[in-house]
C-alpha cells in the first residue's frame, strides 16, 4: 500500500512538473514572440483610418450604454456577495479588492455576448477584412467576400471595397470557449497567481478564436489549421491574453477596444501572410538555382 501512494505521489510530482515546464515554454514563446504587441498596434491603426471607425460611431452610444447598464448591475446585485464568500476563504480584506477583478470579468464576459452577438458580430468581421484590404491583400479578402471596384475600372486604378460575404460569419463564442471562461472565473481568488492563470488559460483559447477569419480566408482544412495554430502558439496565447487584458477595462473596454483588437488581430495575419510570401519566393528561388539558402 505504501509502495503505491508513493508511486501515486511521484507520478503526481512528475505531471505537476510537466505542466509547469510546459506552461513556461509557452509564456516564454508568447513574450518573444511579440504576439502581445499587435493590440497595442490596433488602437492608433484604427483610430487614423476612417473606413475602420465609421462601423463603431454608428452604433457607440447604445452599446456604451449597455456596457455601463450590466456593469453596474452586476456590481449593485453581485460585488457584495462575491467579496463576502472571497474574503471568507482569503482570510482578510484581500477578498474585497479580488471582488473587483472577478465582477470586472464576468460582466465583460456578459456584456461582448450581448454585443457580440447582436450588434457587433458582422461589423468586426467587416473591420477585420478592410484592414487585410488596405494592406493591398486582396486577392486573400477574396477568397471569402466579393469585392466591390470604386473610381477606375482598370487593374491598376480604383479602389476595392468589401462586397457580399461569401463565406459564412464565424461564431465569435464557441460553447466550450464559454464552458472554459465561466470555469476559470474561480482562479481568480486564488492570491497572486490566480488572476495571471485565469489570463493565460483564456488567452490560449482566445488567440486562435481572434484569428479564426485568416484561417477560414486561408481555407484551412481541420489539419492544417491545427497545425498552424500550433506553429504560432506563443504569438495567439500573447494576442489572445492581452486583448482580454484591455476589454477588461470598465464600460470603454468591451466596446472600443473590441474593434481595435480586431484590427490587431488582422495586422498579425497581415505580417504571418506576408512572412509565408517571402518564404514561398526563398523555395521558388532555391528551385530555380538563384538562391542556396533562405
Amino acid at each position: 500500500m505504501s509502495n503505491a501512494v508513493h508511486s501515486t505521489t511521484d507520478k503526481v510530482k512528475v505531471e505537476a512538473q510537466n505542466i509547469v515546464k510546459r506552461s513556461l515554454s509557452l509564456t516564454q514563446d508568447a513574450v518573444q514572440s511579440f504576439g502581445w504587441l499587435y493590440p497595442v498596434m490596433g488602437v492608433p491603426y484604427f483610430w487614423r483610418h476612417e473606413e475602420l471607425r465609421k462601423p463603431l460611431m454608428k452604433m457607440i452610444l447604445p452599446s456604451l450604454g449597455i456596457s455601463a447598464g450590466v456593469l453596474a448591475l452586476m456590481f449593485f446585485f453581485t460585488y457584495l456577495p462575491q467579496a463576502a464568500v472571497l474574503s471568507v476563504f482569503q482570510l482578510g480584506p484581500l477578498g474585497f479588492v479580488t471582488a473587483v477583478g472577478v465582477v470586472l470579468g464576468e460582466s465583460g464576459f456578459i456584456i461582448n455576448l450581448i454585443l457580440r452577438s447582436f450588434f457587433f458580430n458582422q461589423t468586426l468581421t467587416e473591420t477585420f477584412d478592410n484592414v487585410l484590404l488596405i494592406n493591398k491583400l486582396d486577392s486573400l479578402v477574396a477568397n471569402g467576400r466579393e469585392l466591390n471596384q470604386q473610381g477606375s475600372s482598370s487593374k491598376s486604378g480604383g479602389i476595392k471595397t468589401l462586397g457580399k460575404m461569401l463565406s459564412k460569419p464565424l461564431d465569435k463564442f464557441k460553447p466550450e470557449a464559454i464552458a472554459q471562461y465561466l470555469i476559470t472565473i474561480p482562479l481568480n481568488a486564488i492570491p497572486l497567481i490566480g488572476t495571471p492563470v485565469f489570463f493565460a488559460i483564456n488567452g490560449i483559447k482566445r488567440g486562435p478564436g481572434l484569428m479564426g477569419r485568416y484561417h477560414q480566408l486561408k481555407k484551412f482544412t481541420p489539419e492544417q489549421k491545427k497545425a498552424f495554430i500550433h506553429e504560432h502558439r506563443g504569438a495567439y496565447t500573447a494576442l489572445g491574453t492581452t486583448t482580454m487584458l484591455l476589454e477588461l477595462i470598465p464600460i470603454v473596454g468591451p466596446v472600443i477596444f473590441s474593434f481595435s483588437n480586431e484590427v490587431g488581430a488582422a495586422l498579425l495575419a497581415v505580417d504571418l501572410e506576408k512572412k509565408q510570401g517571402k518564404v514561398a519566393e526563398g523555395e521558388r528561388e532555391i528551385k530555380g538555382g538563384k538562391k542556396k539558402e533562405l
